[in-house]
């Protein structure tokens, strides 16, 4: 077991805000491809397995308790905003709950609307949040 937490370097980088300099000694772990970020989120993901490995168990029956308490499943109350239907829904097995626009003045025109969204999410891969333009018009994804 790794009895020591790995300790990130620090390397001082300035960074200006409405006149406030900032400085940040850790902002080099932001580098998504830089090989040493890489390098120590895995020494802490390895420190931390090991710390909490008699934990296994317990983290195992939480998560089964909270997932058999929720309802992967599930479509919320319609509600109306401006001249359309907003409404989000689950699936089970996926991870997002997109807010969908159900159709303009009847909730059950939104079929076309529902095969575009879904497909779009699936396409680009997003797994956060979506959101309507007020237009209704386009689907805006961060």
């Amino acid at each position: 077991m790794t009895t020591e937490p790995p300790v990130a370097k620090q390397v001082p980088s300035q960074r200006t805000f409405h006149g406030d300099t900032v400085t940040d000694e850790y902002a080099w772990l932001t580098d998504k491809a830089n090989p040493e970020t890489l390098e120590y989120l895995r020494a802490e993901n390895a420190y931390t397995e090991a710390a909490t490995a008699g934990l296994a168990a317990l983290r195992d029956q939480i998560f089964g308790e909270i997932k058999a308490r929720t309802q992967e499943s599930d479509l919320s109350v319609p509600v109306r905003k401006g001249d359309w239907w907003h409404y989000s829904r689950t699936v089970e097995g996926r991870q997002y709950h997109p807010t969908t626009p159900g159709g303009k003045d009847s909730i059950f025109a939104s079929f076309l609307f529902l095969t575009i969204h879904h497909a779009f999410i699936a396409s680009r891969q997003v797994y956060g949040r979506s959101t309507v333009a007020p237009q209704v018009r386009t689907i805006v994804a961060p």
